[in-house]
């Protein structure tokens, strides 16, 4: 198959022909932005003093004062909200956007949107559902493979009688094809991946509200190249918040049952579980069980490399939970990696640099990535 992601050195090339301007271009924009940032933030600050100290001088209005202290800080954090929103709203109008037609024509982005949390339900993977559920810059679109079609022209002709009256009509009939050929009627992969946040919250001891974080990172939905029925959940072992007992929360859905696979590392590192074992292997099969590895290990690396440099204990427990779940579904296969990081965000503060948009790319380069290194795109066509 044709490589349909792009390399360091396309993004390097498109970098300088396409974004450093660009970035140069808006950087009046940051700066003035920053500016009004600034003055918003010492205007709120001397603002909300004025009703502290006068509620320190006149205690008996103390509350009344303390309430408008609250009020003039809610309304100053929301002009400054404001200001950041319409300076990352250019930036990813302008920068964003660019990348994501770079990587791939077809896909459209849609920073406001995110996967529905109904299909981060109907992957199955964590056992409950998340109280709160945030998520943005959606990207969706199909991805074409085109050496798909010249094999098939290859494999028609070598299936037909090589003489010379059947090999003018194949070809005859090929060309037909080709000139008649739309984008619609092509061997593709659908694939719609974003940002996702989903949190638990509980209360303690103390009756105080808490939160806990089930989920951050990007969800795929891509479209599978084996037709089947029927749901097989992956996940790490060592997830805390996965236990595949407390899946029985989905009652209404076939019971999923935990299998072993020939593969030792998979068994060691993943536990499967499914509701048909034959559609499970039928999927799972030893080479794609290697490359789900390889795929695993790769997200882990590139979201290791962009971690802060902390204390070694911080980094290293951080690391750990920087993990990837499968979820097969009816035809869909859900892929969602758990990188504790937001994706796509502009710091006000500091010019985008080369490094930051590479980030950007990469994690868009993602989606491509991943239909490649499963072999998602092969043989779309013999899907019922």
């Amino acid at each position: 198959m044709k490589k349909i992601s792009k390399t360091r050195e396309e993004f390097d090339q498109f970098y300088e022909e396409e974004i450093k301007g660009e970035i140069e271009e808006l950087e009046a924009n940051r700066k003035n932005l920053k500016k009004r940032r600034n003055k918003q933030a010492k205007i709120t600050t001397v603002a909300a003093l004025i009703p502290i100290l006068l509620g320190l001088i006149f205690s008996d209005y103390f509350i009344a004062f303390f309430i408008a202290t609250f009020v003039v800080l809610i309304i100053g954090f929301s002009k400054m909200s404001k200001t950041y929103k319409s300076f990352e709203g250019v930036m990813k109008k302008s920068i964003v956007r660019k990348v994501v037609t770079f990587i791939n024509p077809e896909f459209q982005y849609a920073p406001e949107k995110h996967i529905p949390k109904e299909t981060f339900l109907d992957t199955r993977v964590f056992p409950k559902k998340p109280d709160k559920y945030l998520g943005d810059d959606l990207i969706w679109g199909s991805v074409y493979d085109p050496d798909q079609t010249e094999t098939e022209k290859e494999h028609e002709l070598s299936a037909q009688n090589t003489t010379p009256e059947n090999i003018k009509q194949v070809t005859s009939s090929l060309e037909r094809n080709e000139e008649e050929l739309q984008p619609d009627d092509s061997p593709k992969t659908d694939i719609a991946f974003s940002e996702v946040t989903a949190i638990d919250t509980w209360s303690d001891t103390d009756g105080h509200q808490q939160e806990t974080v089930i989920f951050q990172g990007l969800f795929f939905d891509v479209d599978f190249n084996k037709d089947f029925q029927g749901t097989t959940v992956i996940a790490p072992r060592k997830d805390l918040f996965f236990d595949f007992k407390k899946l029985d929360i989905f009652h209404k859905q076939p019971k999923l049952e935990e299998i072993e696979l020939d593969n030792v590392e998979f068994n060691e590192r993943f536990a499967v579980k499914t509701t048909d074992e034959v559609k499970a292997r039928y999927i799972l099969t030893p080479g794609f069980m290697e490359k789900m590895l390889a795929l695993a290990d790769g997200a882990k690396e590139r979201s290791k490399e962009r971690i802060p440099n902390q204390h070694l204990k911080i980094v290293a427990k951080t690391i750990e939970k920087i993990v990837p779940y499968f979820s097969f579904k009816d035809g869909k296969m859900y892929f969602l990696l758990n990188t504790l990081q937001d994706h796509f965000e502009f710091n006000i503060d500091k010019k985008a640099d080369k490094e930051s948009i590479y980030n950007y790319f990469e994690d868009i380069n993602q989606a491509l990535m991943l239909v490649e290194e499963l072999d998602l795109n092969l043989k779309l066509w013999n899907k019922a």
